[in-house]
């Protein structure tokens, strides 16, 4: 039983059914490693360079917006007769730029010794009172040692996020007559971060060098203040603010939602443009192309069972057909033929055993007219010496008989028997001749029950 079931697990139609299906599988597992090693990852940083580049212009955006308000500020001091007026005269220049740029709330200058020469403001209104040096405050500092100041980002009392800049004032190269200070509002970074689109559902926000919203979609959320540091994109921009090293990666946000996420960094106040999108999105097309392999390798799987069903029984069924034909054979049953028609080796086999079938039943046939053959000579010289034995016996009693016996009615009467026996007729006679008589007489007879259908026992003769 434990051969039989062996046997039948290890049938040429079972191994070649599994190893057609194994090897499909294997190659399906091949494909499946490469695109998840390969192909997935580098689609993936497609999408992810995609949203770099995104995150690119934006801080090119931004850092035009910046550098436009500082070559703004720039340019009304230098330009202008500012010098040269009174101190109305200055206030309107002020006022001028404030109409000029209205993202500008509060606008300083001050003269090479950090006194405050004028300040106005949109929203405040100042006095004689006022603090009039800023020699101690750091954008002053920057400034005399030649700098451009862009300051932290922080929030005005209306919860909008504002920076303080600040350029020098030079008559010359090397000759600074003056500070320009200003606080530029923010809020009108929002409306183009929020516009910015990302894919299907993504997004766009900036933050700035501490990891505070600076612009999102969501203003609310600008208001407030929130610090992004524990965001995935930030935290590495902060860490490696020269280039994202998780590009391409899928990450998880604050809320544990996976996404794919890049940024930027605006080169001149070191803000960060983060970009992202979940994941289900981002990576729509990357999961349409993975649905679609899965679907055409599991087609491509079943197709393989029906295929290496249908082929490994073609090769089968004409193998067993030779398997049951060699088992008729061996029985001896030499006058079965084979009849499979495949067109290749199997059909050349199965006529091979066809002709070797033939020669075996000639051959048995042969062999058995032989053997009959012999048997009838086998009997025949059997019969032969049989015919010699009861000869020989017959002869040998007749011999006793005739030296040991005095009748010699008796011994004739053996004589014809024995006569009778080895000339194999019906009986035998014996007669005696009188010559002066010329009478035959009867003697003896090897059947006696004869006798009286053949005339009588004496005849005359001569």
């Amino acid at each position: 039983m434990v051969t039989a079931h062996r046997l039948r697990i290890h049938t040429i139609r079972t191994r070649l059914f599994l190893a057609l299906v194994t090897a499909t599988a294997v190659l399906i597992g091949i494909i499946v490693c490469a695109w998840r090693l390969t192909v997935e990852p580098r689609l993936r940083l497609g999408v992810a360079e995609i949203q770099r580049e995104v995150a690119r212009r934006a801080a090119n955006q931004i850092e035009g917006f910046i550098e436009h308000h500082l070559d703004t500020l720039s340019a009304t001091i230098e330009l202008s007769r500012f010098w040269r007026e009174s101190t109305e005269g200055r206030k309107e220049v002020l006022r001028r730029l404030l109409k000029l740029m209205p993202t500008v709330e509060d606008v300083v200058v001050a003269d090479q010794e950090g006194q405050v020469i004028l300040r106005l403001s949109r929203t405040r209104i100042y006095t004689g009172a006022v603090p009039a040096s800023i020699a101690g405050e750091e954008r002053f500092r920057k400034v005399a040692q030649g700098q451009i100041y862009v300051g932290d980002v922080y929030q005005a009392p209306t919860a909008e996020p504002r920076v303080s800049v600040a350029v020098p004032v030079k008559f010359t190269a090397s000759d600074m007559r003056a500070v320009l200070a200003a606080e530029i509002n923010l809020k009108t970074l929002w409306d183009p971060i929020a516009n910015i689109a990302v894919g299907q559902s993504g997004s766009a926000f900036v933050v700035d060098r501490e990891g505070r919203l600076i612009a999102h979609k969501d203003y609310s959320k600008v208001l407030l203040g929130l610090s992004m540091v524990r965001h995935p994109a930030v935290s590495e921009a902060l860490a490696h603010p020269e280039g994202d090293q998780q590009l391409g990666k899928v990450l998880t946000d604050q809320d544990g939602q996976p996404l794919l996420s890049t940024f930027a960094v605006v080169r001149r106040p070191r803000w960060i443009v983060v970009v992202e999108e979940p994941s289900t999105t981002a990576l729509a097309g990357v999961n349409r192309v993975e649905k679609f392999a899965t679907g055409l390798a599991l087609l491509v799987l079943a197709g393989t069972f029906g295929l290496s069903y249908w082929f490994s029984k073609r090769i089968a069924h004409p193998i067993r057909q030779l398997k049951e034909g060699a088992e008729l054979i061996s029985q001896g049953n030499l006058q079965h033929h084979l009849q499979i028609a495949t067109g290749d080796e199997i059909e050349a086999l199965a006529h091979q055993f066809n002709e070797m079938a033939d020669q075996l039943r000639l051959s048995h046939e042969d062999l058995e007219q032989r053997v009959v053959e012999k048997t009838r000579d086998l009997a025949v010289l059997y019969r032969d010496q049989e015919v010699r034995a009861a000869r020989l016996q017959t002869l040998t009693h007749l011999t006793q008989l005739i030296s040991s016996s005095l009748d010699m009615d008796a011994v004739l009467q053996e004589i014809t028997r024995a006569a009778a026996e080895l000339m194999e007729v019906p009986f035998v006679r014996i007669w005696t001749a009188d010559e002066h008589t010329e009478m035959l007489e009867l003697r003896a007879s090897s059947n006696m029950r004869l006798d009286h259908d053949y005339g009588p026992r004496k005849m005359r003769f001569g």
